[in-house]
């Protein structure tokens, strides 16, 4: 039901929230370790066709971060994307560590801003993670459709695996 006090748009804006992550925050302080230790033990099969661990530092403290996210491989690059705001620490091209399937693998992370390319990754995402977790993180609508745009909130990330000679 829309509040006939406010104005088209700010209706509209409030329609268009931010998807609430899948679990609730004080989860992830716990899962995340977990995930983060399974990815790295011999065990990581159970997981590694649909995850990766994602190493960068902060831009400005230097502090090193290791996040559990869900990925799409598409030749050489990985994306990922989040409603969290870590990846203001990837602007510019910023170096990272995955580790991808059993394996560190480094890269160059930029943030995605063509809209044709995250329209195939979304495509990409729903396919790999199935419509339920899709719709989940707002990529599927309620009938199981992908949305023409992301979420407000949501970032996608472009990474490009090192090549060695």
């Amino acid at each position: 039901m829309v509040n006939k006090n406010l104005s088209q748009p700010e209706a509209q804006s409030l329609s268009q929230e931010p998807p609430k992550p899948p679990f609730p925050k004080v989860f992830y302080r716990v899962l995340n370790p977990l995930m983060a230790a399974l990815l790295r033990s011999p065990l990581h099969g159970w997981l590694s066709h649909s995850m990766l661990l994602l190493s960068f530092h902060g831009r400005k403290s230097g502090k090193g971060y290791t996040l559990p996210l869900g990925y799409v491989q598409q030749h050489d690059r990985i994306f990922v994307l989040t409603h969290s705001p870590w990846w203001k620490n990837l602007r510019g091209g910023a170096p990272v560590l995955m580790r991808l399937q059993g394996r560190n693998v480094g890269g160059t992370a930029r943030i995605v801003e063509e809209s044709a390319l995250i329209g195939d990754v979304m495509q990409a995402f729903v396919k790999a993670h199935g419509p339920k977790m899709a719709q989940r993180i707002g990529l599927v609508d309620e009938q199981g459709n992908v949305v023409e745009s992301p979420p407000p909130g949501t970032t996608f990330i472009a990474i490009d695996k090192e090549q060695y000679s």
